[in-house]
């Protein structure tokens, strides 16, 4: 309890001396007075006496009941230790000013019943949020701590939306959406700004999405604290959403949710903070920021929550307008089920997370730490068009698209069964640092039994884009549908002039050169890239590089100059299957061809890697796709082609209908040269070499 022990002693020492008290007495925890909240006739301040029963303000020790529906209860200032809260028939309770705090033993949020704070505030105004400390804190089915919108509000028409994570206005026609927990969604002429706050400790409101030429940005979602010392239930919703914007201004960001506890408990419960949605051609709000902390063994001792657990961006919209994900802390994995179905977020464990299974079903999770390791028992299964399953990617280049990779050491993925993904679900894995020795130790994922990619399903392999440390598959077999496959287009080492990237040189062995007023050659891999308008070397400074039999490496990325950016190039598919793989669809590792203004100036990206290799390679479709093409310069004006990639192929029985791979260079001022195909017999058993 947080009552003091005095304060038991002090009422016995009263009612000794005075004698019996009257209804309005108050006394220790040995006899707390229940205080009921009036209809008032003025003010709705918590701290009017006459807005209570007895006309005296609610004090340490005691039971308040609020049950008044026409009014909310306005508190600008913190409670004294209360027995308890009740809040019932669709009453509100408005936190006021940051630092006002609800005390009590026990908080009941009843069914119909809101807790909300004032907003939203603009940058130099008082921002408010919900703040609770107590022991247990009980939201029944139906009611809610609401902050949606409760944040830092939209900018005006032209203007940048309030808050550190604001939709910058730098464009008058649409405003891009505001940043939170991953960035804002682009607007069709600005980027979003990046995202702020912690991914442990989150107690930022969300921010305000920006302007636009119809109407203004809206306002990010609102911030709650509960710090409990034991148990936190939640059958109804905690919700600290963004506010979804019309004409072309910016969605606000989704806010912060701070829950400290022992135990969590929830049955068919909600936590979410999502970004607001955007109307026709502004950005979207990204998710906010959600952290549980809990006590492992303590968790153990009520069952496993039912809940969902949101901080998914804006819903509408391309996929660079929605923005990115939010984040979701746990102090460990024994709050998630083995089936995803309302989960989004990046999701933070620590080093790794072991579960029985695996579902993901139309659902966007990210597990970003840097090694992190998902070891799954049996099988693992990404399925619906809404299924994206991401592994790695803490550190982004914001371009179109935006590049995502991880910092250091790579995701790995252990599947003691099936890896499935069907029903167009997806699996991006993002790639950290590697040595020189053997760069497909990037990442891993490594299945014991058999992958199978279904129709509209993709893998997307993002290398690192200055290391170039890439993924390496294993599984006993691997099938792959028509319209389906894995993807490594421009997710090589970077182009030149990139945001983020200092040198108009790009990135790798192969790199493109560029400098100021200079136009950018070709970046090479398998084939060297074009020579520029300006007569730049070709490919970079070391032509050529990597292996045709076993390529392991990426493509490097085009030059770029001051108004142009290079292409990136290829990324790296490497795929070992004990037994076969059956391929009908598209496995492409495209060099990319520079986009956006000034794009002309920049050199294409070399094509990238793609390895297989495989006891038996198979395919019914002789149109199934195997391709390393490098980028076009975009113009055969100025800059150069890149570079086709490398292409190896070993197996010991072949029965792979004609299909023909491909590793054509970029066409520019100069085009690029092509790249390599090899072949690869992998001997038959019982074969004896004789060598003389």
């Amino acid at each position: 309890m947080l009552l003091k022990p005095y304060r038991i002693i002090l009422g016995a020492l009263v009612l000794f001396a005075l004698g019996p008290a009257p209804t309005s007495w108050r006394v220790g925890e040995a006899g707390a007075a229940t205080v009921t909240w009036l209809t008032p006739s003025g003010t709705n301040y918590w701290d009017v006496a006459t807005n209570w029963v007895g006309d005296a303000v609610p004090t340490n020790g005691d039971d308040v009941v609020i049950a008044t529906n026409n009014i909310g209860v306005l508190l600008t200032n913190s409670t004294p230790e209360l027995s308890s809260l009740l809040i019932s028939n669709k009453a509100t309770l408005i936190f006021s000013n940051w630092n006002t705090t609800l005390t009590a033993s026990n908080v009941t949020v009843a069914t119909s019943a809101v807790l909300t704070c004032v907003g939203s505030f603009g940058n130099s105004d008082m921002s408010n949020n919900v703040y609770i400390v107590c022991t247990n804190l009980f939201i029944n089915s139906g009611g809610k701590i609401d902050v949606d919108g409760a944040g830092y509000k939209g900018g005006v028409a032209y203007d940048a939306g309030h808050g550190p994570g604001g939709g910058l206005a730098t464009d008058t026609r649409s405003g891009p959406g505001a940043s939170h927990g991953g960035f804002g969604g682009s607007s069709a002429y600005d980027y979003g700004p990046v995202p702020y706050g912690s991914v442990t400790n989150p107690f930022y409101a969300g921010s305000g999405g920006a302007g636009g030429q119809d109407g203004p940005g809206t306002n990010g979602g609102g911030a709650i604290r509960i710090e409990a010392t034991d148990l936190v239930t939640v059958n109804g919703t905690i919700s600290a959403n963004g506010k979804n914007t019309a004409f072309r201004g910016g969605g606000g960001s989704g806010g912060s949710i701070y829950i400290a506890c022992a135990r969590l408990a929830a049955t068919n419960g909600g936590i979410r903070a999502i970004g607001g949605n955007l109307s026709t051609s502004g950005g979207g709000g990204a998710g906010g920021r959600i952290a549980i902390h809990f006590n492992p063994a303590a968790q153990q001792s009520v069952p496993k929550p039912i809940l969902s657990l949101l901080a998914a961006p804006s819903s509408s919209g391309s996929l660079l307008q929605r923005g990115d994900i939010g984040t979701l802390y746990m102090t460990d994995g024994s709050l998630l089920p083995e089936t995803f179905t309302s989960i989004t977020g990046q999701v933070y464990l620590g080093s790794s997370w072991m579960p029985g299974s695996f579902t993901l079903s139309n659902c966007w999770v990210r597990f970003p730490d840097d090694a992190f390791e998902l070891r799954v028992t049996n099988n693992v299964t990404v399925i619906g068009s809404s299924a994206r399953l991401d592994l790695g990617g803490n550190k982004y280049l914001r371009t179109s698209p935006t590049v995502f990779y991880s910092t250091n050491i790579g995701p790995r993925l252990y599947v003691g069964g099936n890896l499935i993904l069907t029903n167009s679900g997806a699996m991006y894995v993002f790639c950290g640092m590697t040595n020189v020795v053997n760069t497909e130790t990037g990442a891993l994922v490594n299945v014991t039994g058999n992958m199978y990619v279904g129709t509209g399903s993709w893998v997307y392999l993002q290398s690192h884009v200055a290391n170039g440390g890439s993924a390496r598959f294993l599984m006993d077999s691997l099938v792959i549908i028509a319209n389906a496959g894995f993807n490594a287009d421009a997710r090589g080492f970077a182009g030149g002039n990139l945001p983020g990237i200092a040198s108009y040189i790009g990135l790798g062995p192969g790199r493109g050169y560029g400098e100021y007023r200079f136009m950018g050659t070709g970046g090479g891999y398998g084939g060297s890239g074009g020579r520029s308008s300006d007569g730049n070397p070709p490919g970079g400074y070391s032509g050529t590089y990597g292996s045709s039999n076993a390529p392991v490496d990426a493509g490097s990325g085009g030059g770029g100059r001051d108004v142009g950016l290079g292409g990136c190039g290829g990324g790296l598919i490497s795929i070992r299957a004990t037994n076969s793989i059956s391929h009908n669809g598209t496995i492409t590792a495209n060099g990319q061809t520079p986009s956006g203004y000034g794009s002309t100036w920049g050199g294409g990206g070399s094509g990238g890697g793609i390895y297989l290799y495989a006891r038996s390679f198979l395919s019914t479709n002789a149109s199934a796709i195997i391709r390393a093409n490098g980028g076009n310069a975009d113009s055969a004006t100025y800059g150069g082609g890149g570079g086709g990639g490398r292409i190896a192929i070993w197996r010991m029985y072949d029965r792979s209908g004609g299909i023909t791979p491909t590793v054509t260079a970029g066409m520019g001022y100069s085009n690029g040269v092509s790249g390599t195909i090899f072949w690869g017999q992998i001997p038959l058993p019982g074969t004896i070499f004789s060598f003389k």
